[in-house]
This record gives structure tokens, sequence and C-alpha cells, in this order.
């Protein structure tokens, strides 16, 4: 479960998200990399994995939509996905889903765009 700290994660925009998840992705042992990488590198995590989030979201959107309260949505989020995310944090993943919105990360489009 999230702790206080972990509220922060609430506050990103969408590209500061992917940021962080690219940064994930990349591993503390890598050379810096820019913005503009870390994003790139998110993107091309979330396309390959668009199947398994979806697949262990979209079954329970309209429960998740209707949550009122956003730490509560992204923390049901954070739990539905925790078994199919490897290599990222499920709560930075579960945020960038709600912050995009849940309606939209289950539409019927092929590709799933988490991006600004």
């Amino acid at each position: 479960m999230p702790t206080n700290g972990d509220d922060r994660i609430l506050r990103l925009t969408k590209s500061e998200l992917l940021a962080s998840i690219g940064a994930d992705l990349t591993g503390k042992s890598a050379l810096p990399s820019t913005a503009a990488e870390l994003v790139a590198r998110a993107q091309a995590w979330l396309k390959a994995n668009a199947n398994k989030i979806r697949g262990a979201v979209c079954p329970h959107a309209q429960k998740i939509a209707k949550e009122t309260d956003t730490k509560a949505a992204v923390i049901a989020v954070a739990d539905l996905i925790s078994s199919v995310v490897i290599h990222v944090a499920p709560f930075k993943v579960a945020a960038l889903v709600i912050k995009v919105g849940v309606e939209k990360v289950c539409a019927d489009s092929p590709a799933l765009d988490l991006g600004d």
C-alpha cells in the first residue's frame, strides 16, 4: 500500500509520470537519460504491456470510474495490475491510468495512449 510519500506521485503530470516510469526501466546504474528518452522508453513499455494492463483493469472499469477518491482509485488499479506489471512500480502506472482516465484506457483503440 502506498505511503504518504507516494502522495507526491498523485500530483505528477502525465509527462512526469512517464519520465519516472522510464527512469524505473532504465535503472540506477545506467547513464542519465534526457526526459524525452525516458518518456519514449516508458511509452514503448506501455505499448508492449497494453494488453496485460487492460486485461487487469478493464473488467473493473465501471467500478473504478465511480470512485470519487483519486488515491483510492489509484490503489485499486495498482492492486489489479501488480501481478502483471514488472520492472515498474505499479502505483506509478496506476496513477497514470487514473490521470488519463479508465474509460480512455479501456476504449477499443488498439494503441494504449497514455502520453500527453
